[in-house]
């Protein structure tokens, strides 16, 4: 469990906030391209973190 948390859960957790944060970005399509991608990464490192789990 603690392996999970610092490979794939924190990791995870810290991309989604990386996400917001780009997503106040002051040019409206380099904030939507920075959220999706940092938002989509993260859920999938966590996602397939857990299913290696």
């Amino acid at each position: 469990m603690i392996r999970y948390i610092f490979q794939s859960l924190l990791p995870g957790f810290l991309l989604i906030i990386l996400a917001f944060v780009s997503g106040f970005h002051k040019q409206p399509l380099f904030a939507l391209a920075g959220f999706l991608s940092f938002f989509v990464i993260g859920v999938t490192v966590i996602i397939e973190g857990s299913k290696a789990r």
